[in-house]
């Protein structure tokens, strides 16, 4: 018998929304809108505390992002509805990731759906492939281990059942929404800058190269002075590098180090909440930090696994998700800086 293969580590982390971060799966049951600039909003309260941003004109509505499933995306439809009568034109995907991209299927279809082109090869390539694991093999497994954890904890009259019952819940209801789920692909792409002039507001849609991925993109607004980064940048959380998706946390640091020299004021991360250009020192300490520490590791000849046991990277505690670490980033720069020495 073939030795079943690993999940993906995008897979892995999906699941990790129902087991790792219980919390932020509670999430997405209702979304609160606040301003981030005049006429620009921001959607909070999704899963993974993912954001979404959308700026209201008289000509129509600029979308960016979708949200991590139909469920959300209909709510951000909803709450777009709340403050405009005005038709959704745009939907600007930032990158190709499910919390990003899932909700896709909600919104008007005559809306032009704008991404880079490698963020449409990522979709073509990756989107699908992720929701059948999940569908096919990462939920039923993990309902399969907790129904049997369930019945254990039943014959033992443990007082932490009546929670683990409810975790079932959620997932059994997570599944239902992962197979209402439909992949859908951009209408647009651009390969580095695509600007957009809506009521008379300007919108430019910047590829900065590889960073976050290969097809991350961010959306500024010179009027507002606003920026949405997706997960070039994420706030209060370690982030995700998605080294299958082609990352590169080298051009990452020069690209928001440039980004700190815009006349920005209002910084709209891909999770987290509003901020300003502070985030993106604190981001660049971080993804340095990380290089330097996978670096010393390298030259020292460890293994990945090796570097993996060793690691400790001080002085960022108060991040949220810090299984990212074993479980993506350490690995993303451990290969990044492996292929680079040997160019």
């Amino acid at each position: 018998m073939s030795e079943k293969k690993p999940f993906t580590r995008v897979t892995v982390l999906i699941l990790a929304v129902f087991f790792g971060l219980p919390a932020l799966f509670a999430g997405g049951n209702s979304l609160k809108v606040t301003t981030a600039a005049d006429n620009l909003y921001l959607i909070r309260g999704m899963k993974w505390d993912v954001c979404a941003v959308f700026l209201v004109t008289g000509e129509g509505v600029l979308v960016v992002d979708s949200g991590n499933g139909p469920g959300e995306g209909r709510m951000i439809v909803e709450k777009i509805k709340e403050k405009t009568g005005k038709p959704i034109k745009y939907v600007v995907i930032t990158h190709y990731h499910f919390d990003h991209t899932w909700g896709l299927s909600e919104f008007p279809k005559a809306a032009e759906i704008i991404a880079h082109t490698n963020c449409a090869k990522n979709i073509t390539n990756f989107s699908e492939k992720d929701r059948k694991e999940v569908l096919e093999e990462g939920l039923p497994g993990d309902i399969e281990k907790l129904g049997k954890k369930i019945v254990k904890l039943e014959q033992e009259n443990n007082p932490g059942l009546k929670e683990e019952k409810k975790k079932l819940e959620r997932l059994k209801q997570e599944i239902e929404e992962v197979k209402r789920t439909k992949v859908v692909c951009p209408t647009t792409t651009f390969n580095k800058k695509k600007s957009i002039i809506l009521g008379g507001e300007k919108v430019e849609i910047i590829y900065p190269g590889r960073t976050h991925t290969d097809g991350s993109i961010i959306v500024y607004f010179p009027g507002k002075k606003a920026v949405v980064m997706g997960d070039i940048l994420f706030h209060g959380y370690h982030p995700f590098i998605d080294e299958r998706a082609g990352s590169d946390t080298a051009n990452w640091i020069v690209f928001l180090k440039q980004l700190s020299k815009w006349n920005i004021e209002k910084v709209i991360p891909g999770h987290g909440r509003l901020t300003g250009k502070e985030a993106f020192k604190h981001q660049v300490q971080y993804l340095t930090d990380l290089r330097n520490l996978v670096k010393e590791a390298v030259k020292k000849g460890l293994s990945l696994e090796e570097t993996k046991k060793s690691f400790k990277m001080a002085g960022y505690d108060h991040l949220e998700w810090p299984d990212m670490l074993q479980d993506s980033s350490i690995e993303a720069v451990y290969l990044e800086l492996k292929k680079s020495s040997r160019r």
